[in-house]
């Protein structure tokens, strides 16, 4: 067993009341869910800063190799990768509708001809291929799409999807840069991603630092996604919606 100091693992606070929801998009009071805070719908966050909980009866399982706290985040702490370091999390829902967004910063030495997955789980990923960012949605097809230009290394990227109805959406820092179509329905429906490396667990690693993985129930608002990019995941603006429990957390 490896000790991690201070990953952090961040959900919603589930009340002991009997207008709770657990849906299957996250957890959510009572009511439209287009009038809900979009930080209710949060399904699993790793913003690096704070310890875990859990959201209902949503059980995510993490197992970390070789990861390291930096203090130096987008955003507070990050997760540091060193091209062999992992961190997997387990029994991932992908709902029809959902949303996958992060921060990441490549070192300065990292190998850009060399291909290093962010997050991958086999069909749904983002990675780094040729130095260029590629964001990657199955739905029967491959839904993707890759930057024109090179990543630049110790340049912090927000990057983020979402499916929804009949699209699915590629943004780069808060900017939609391009539409797929959308069948509906993701092809897998229970995933295990792998954080900064290929799928498998070994292989394609990442160089750098990622911050503020936030994997959401539902497809994000343009204006959802640029709030993330500008502020990251505020606890201070959502003290009901965002837990701590101030514990180190102990990953295989």
């Amino acid at each position: 067993m490896r000790r991690l100091r201070s990953l952090t693992l961040c959900w919603l606070v589930v009340a002991l009341s009997s207008s709770l929801l657990i849906t299957s998009g996250g957890c959510s009071k009572g009511g439209s869910k287009d009038k809900a805070p979009f930080y209710k719908w949060l399904d699993v966050g790793f913003t690096f800063d704070r310890n875990m909980d859990n959201c209902g009866s949503i059980k995510v399982r993490t197992q970390a190799k070789g990861t390291s706290i930096s203090p130096g985040g987008k955003f507070g702490k990050a997760c540091r990768f060193a091209g062999n370091a992992t961190f997997k999390i387990d029994d991932l829902r992908v709902p029809n509708e959902g949303t996958w967004a992060l921060w990441f910063r490549l070192d300065r030495d990292a190998n850009l001809q060399q291909e290093m997955r962010i997050i991958d789980a086999n069909h749904y990923r983002f990675s780094i291929l040729e130095g260029r960012l590629n964001l990657f949605f199955h739905d029967g097809q491959w839904r993707s799409h890759s930057t024109t230009e090179q990543m630049t290394p110790r340049e912090w990227v927000h990057a983020a999807m979402t499916w929804s109805q009949d699209e699915v959406r590629f943004y780069v820092n808060g900017m939609l840069v391009r539409t797929r179509p959308y069948s509906g329905a993701p092809t897998k429906r229970v995933c295990a991603p792998v954080v900064g490396a290929r799928w498998t667990g070994s292989g394609n690693g990442f160089k750098g630092d990622i911050d503020e993985l936030l994997i959401y129930g539902r497809a994000l608002a343009v204006e959802e996604i640029i709030a993330l990019q500008t502020s990251g995941l505020n606890e201070a603006q959502t003290p009901e919606y965002i837990v701590s429990t101030r514990e180190e957390v102990t990953l295989e």
